[in-house]
């Protein structure tokens, strides 16, 4: 259920009797509700005679009691054995609460998540309660402690809990206040924990004295997997401590350390490293001011592209000048085990991307390139057109938030008529018209592979919607031979009523299309407006109509539309629960 209400007992009551009855549900989901006062503690009575339930989520509870819901589930933990997960995030659960839930996960034996995400009275008292029935609690697995307000003593204590569990295997605790203390706490457990495989500490106001600390345990940890340090306050020491450590350690595979300050120099050190390691597979290192003269950022960027393990690399805002782009291209060229690399806002031009698109003529591994928010014109979108007729590996092409514009859509097109791998083309925001929409439309009669195109914030009127209703039209007569759009975004373009309806009666028999998103464009005429509410209140004959939508979406929110109101009661096409049904913005 969600942005649904249960204001009335009634309807609680039936609700809770529909759960009692029914012994083969597994999953509850209340989702932005608004339920009466009391009536999750029906609801959780009910559920004490349910065997089969396994996951309760309750998130964003409108009119939520957090402390008392919070115990009225403690009390089904204690006598519940086949839940397995239980989510409470945006519940005003406090400190209360939390230690009320600590005391049902000392006698469950069959909880294997719990996620108390954003929940920011828990703080250090209840983090503390927590960690006392982690000592004794060995089903747990996962536990998301994201943004509940704790600092140096509930982590303290976490920690303390963590050098005795032997069951978690994952525990986050994104944006809170450990600070470097706490985070000593932790690299202290980490030295004993042989169990756990990830743990997050993304925003943490962590700095080097504590990323020194937790470099120091990453030496001795032989089990932890992946772990998160992005967003916090760490300079070059702590990356040269951490990389070091690189290059002892055996078992991490995912480094989190975006937005940090460890510039170049420190990129460097991580590059270095890898060198060595030959274990990870991932690292983020976005976001850390990584700006050097002398060419240097060409050098690092290449040296990282060595490694013989990594699989996906994040340089996003890594200035990468237009001289350097010809040494990561090379090194691109001879590597064979990179998956993805993102250089969103790094700076490349139209010259840098024509050097990369060469590259790609050669590598024929990668599968992902993350281009967004860059200064690639035509030009550039050219030489990916030729990309995509003979690279046989690439799966996702982001090139959102630059210059392509109606020539270099009309050029990719060109590529996509011939390319047999692609799955998603992102081109958001890039001055494309009806002329290129109409051009990629036409590419998507042929295409056989590609599943989403994203064209949102472009300049696409009437014209660009009517070619994507003539393809779409078209699926119906070219079922086994069409490849399977299954989700396009025309959101924020220019078109009005008259091409949605267009658009409306080209889909009908469609049986591929899964998602169509439509929402901020401007539906004025009167004839627009009539249509739309047909479709919006006729739930069931637009669904038969259009069976691929049934269970998926079409997003309609966010209209320019005056005057009009929808059936508030509507849920047909996935509303977006921030959005709910408003029409204008």
């Amino acid at each position: 259920m969600e942005n649904c209400t249960l204001k009335d007992f009634f309807s609680v009551k039936q609700l809770a009797m529909g759960v009692k009855s029914n012994q083969s549900i597994e999953e509850i989901s209340i989702k932005s509700c608004c339920i009466k006062r009391g009536g999750i503690g029906i609801i959780t009575e009910a559920l004490k005679t349910n065997h089969s339930l396994k996951t309760f989520i309750l998130h964003h509870t409108h009119n939520a009691k957090g402390d008392n819901d919070a115990g009225n589930l403690s009390k089904l933990l204690e006598v519940h054995s086949s839940l397995q997960k239980i989510e409470l995030s945006w519940n005003n659960v406090g400190c209360h609460g939390a230690a009320k839930l600590a005391a049902g996960l000392k006698l469950n034996v069959s909880l294997r998540d719990v996620d108390l995400s954003y929940n920011y009275k828990i703080g250090d008292y209840g983090a503390g309660k927590l960690a006392d029935a982690l000592k004794v609690n060995h089903s747990l697995q996962t536990i998301n402690l994201t943004r509940n307000g704790i600092g140096n003593n509930g982590s303290g204590k976490l920690a303390e809990a963590l050098k005795v569990n032997r069951s978690i295997h994952s525990i986050i605790l994104t944006e809170n206040i450990i600070g470097d203390f706490g985070a000593e706490m932790l690299a202290g457990a980490l030295k004993v924990n042989q169990t756990l495989q990830k743990i997050d500490l993304n925003g943490n106001k962590i700095g080097d004295a504590g990323t020194d600390k937790l470099a120091d345990a990453l030496k001795v940890n032989q089990r932890l997997q992946d772990i998160g340090l992005g967003d916090n306050n760490v300079g070059i020491d702590g990356a040269t401590k951490l990389a070091d450590a690189l290059k002892l350690n055996r078992s991490l595979l995912t480094i989190d350390f975006k937005k940090n300050d460890i510039g170049s120099i420190g990129v460097l050190e991580f590059a270095k490293a890898m060198e060595v390691n030959e274990s990870l597979k991932a690292i983020d290192l976005e976001s850390n001011y990584a700006d050097m003269p002398c060419n240097e950022n060409g050098v690092i960027a290449s040296s990282l592209l060595l490694s013989r393990s990594l699989q996906k690399i994040n340089l996003g805002c890594f200035l990468i000048r237009a001289g350097e782009v010809w040494m990561l291209a090379e090194a691109l060229k001879d590597n064979h085990t990179l998956l993805s690399i993102r250089l969103n806002r790094s700076r490349i031009d139209s010259q840098g991307a024509s050097v990369l698109a060469e590259a790609l003529t050669v590598n024929q591994t990668l599968q992902e390139i993350y281009l967004a928010n860059n200064l690639i014109d035509e030009d550039g979108a050219d030489k990916f057109g030729e990309v995509l007729e003979v690279n046989q590996s690439l799966i996702v092409l982001d090139l959102n938030f630059n210059l392509i514009g109606e020539d270099g859509a009309v050029k990719l097109a060109k590529g996509l008529k011939v390319n047999r791998t692609l799955k998603q083309m992102f081109l958001i925001y890039n001055e494309i018209g009806d002329d290129g929409a109409g051009k990629l439309a036409e590419a998507l009669k042929i295409n056989r592979s590609l599943q989403k195109l994203d064209l949102k914030l472009n300049l696409i009127t009437i014209s660009g919607m009517n070619a994507f209703a003539e393809v779409l039209g078209v699926v119906k007569s070219l079922q086994m031979m069409y490849s399977s759009v299954l989700d396009i975004v025309l959101s924020s373009n220019l078109f009005t009523s008259y091409g949605v309806e267009k658009l409306i009666t080209a889909l009908k028999g469609n049986q591929v299309l899964q998602q169509v998103d439509l929402r901020s464009n401007e539906f004025s005429s009167l004839e627009g407006r009539r249509v739309l509410i047909d479709i919006l209140n006729s739930k069931r004959s637009f669904e038969s109509s259009v069976p691929s939508l049934q269970e998926n979406h079409w997003l309609f929110s966010n209209f320019y539309c005056p005057g009009v109101e929808i059936w508030e009661g509507n849920q047909t096409f996935g509303w977006d629960s921030s959005q709910g049904v408003r029409m204008g913005s």
